[in-house]
């Protein structure tokens, strides 16, 4: 998984405002306030319709079940499959569509009955596929089951990788506090799963990712503390998964940061921790280049990445060449829209540095 996003603060004083341009600025603010407000009740509306097709489905799964012979259920925390993630904003603790991992389904058969395991993959497609609507889905779908059996971490990570989803979805909309609400919400997932199978790969990286997505809406001081979480759960989740080319951009993704960290950053960071992490533009650029090299599918946004670390160093041809790469993927998700918006602005500034091809 960068971005900007567009936050505008209306403050109408307690004071009155006085004559007919105080007047039409507030008709203009009351029905920006109308629009949002009726924008949100059809989100809310979507979710509902899409909880109450998703209880249907799941009564079907269970009236197909009971006909046949059920099969014991085992513990479900070794249970890993396919995880694509998302993000939007610029910020190295936070990702965007891309990078799949490790789709490992013999290890699903040991330890789910067959409607959870049908009930799991399923989810998994509508995750990969990456729209709004198909992320409403498949959370309808996982809370439906939480909400009528014990939770387990195989459910729970992946409703903190849907909350991260729809929060993305939200912050595309411009509905900023939506998506601080699902952020939130998805944290507690993943804090969940954590507790329930503190090695799952997947809890610990999603716990990371959403606790650097939180860090849009924090000072200075908290945000830091936030990257120092972020990378212990992120290594902790390359140590059970060392070839996955999501964590390993990741990596990166810290790496960049930190390289570009400020002078009253770093003061601050030496002032919370014993020792401020180290980190080069050249080691992101191995960490994102082996994430290229991992990933079974061209990535948008880790070509983004590497552009601008290429950027950073003034290396600008070598830049143009993955903002390239970059714009020849096409846009799959909301996410990916924003990474094109980035990438197109870059080569307006960059490519006359393109190289000349013979």
């Amino acid at each position: 998984m960068n971005q900007q996003s567009n936050i505008i603060t209306v403050a109408l004083g307690a004071c009155a405002v006085l004559g007919a341009a105080g007047v039409v600025l507030w008709n203009y603010f009351y029905e920006s306030r109308r629009r949002v407000m009726l924008q949100q009740e059809i989100s809310r509306l979507d979710l509902t319709v899409n909880q109450l097709r998703a209880e249907l489905e799941a009564a079907r799964i269970r009236k197909a079940h009971s006909s046949r012979r059920s099969s014991p259920t085992r513990s479900l925390r070794s249970c890993r499959t396919v995880s694509n993630y998302d993000s939007e904003e610029d910020e190295f603790f936070d990702l965007s569509s891309g990078g799949e991992d490790e789709f490992d389904k013999d290890a699903l058969s040991p330890v789910l009955d067959e409607a959870l395991k049908a009930l799991l993959e399923d989810v998994d497609v509508l995750l990969k596929t990456g729209t709004s609507e198909t992320r409403r889905e498949a959370y309808s779908k996982l809370t439906s089951y939480l909400s009528k059996h014990e939770p387990i971490a195989a459910i729970l990570w992946r409703l903190a990788k849907c909350c991260h989803g729809l929060g993305s979805a939200c912050a595309a909309m411009g509905h900023l506090e939506q998506k601080k609400e699902f952020i939130l919400e998805g944290l507690d997932y993943a804090k969940r799963a954590l507790d329930l199978d503190s090695n799952e790969a997947e809890a610990h990286k999603w716990y990371a990712v959403l606790t650097g997505a939180y860090g849009d809406y924090l000072g200075m001081k908290d945000k830091i503390e936030g990257g120092y979480v972020f990378k212990t759960h992120v290594e902790k989740a390359i140590t059970l998964r060392p070839d996955d080319a999501s964590l390993r951009h990741l990596v990166g993704r810290f790496k960049h940061e930190v390289a570009n960290l400020s002078w009253i950053e770093r003061k601050v960071a030496g002032t919370l921790f014993a020792e401020v992490p180290a980190a080069t533009l050249p080691e992101a650029i191995e960490d994102f280049k082996a994430a290229h090299k991992l990933n079974p599918t061209p990535w948008k946004e880790n070509s983004l990445y590497l552009a601008k670390c290429y950027i950073a160093m003034g290396k600008y041809a070598d830049a143009v060449h993955w903002l390239d790469d970059a714009a020849s993927i096409p846009v799959t998700s909301c996410e990916d829209e924003l990474v094109e918006l980035e990438v197109q602005n870059l080569l307006s500034n960059y490519s006359g540095y393109r190289k000349k091809t013979s």
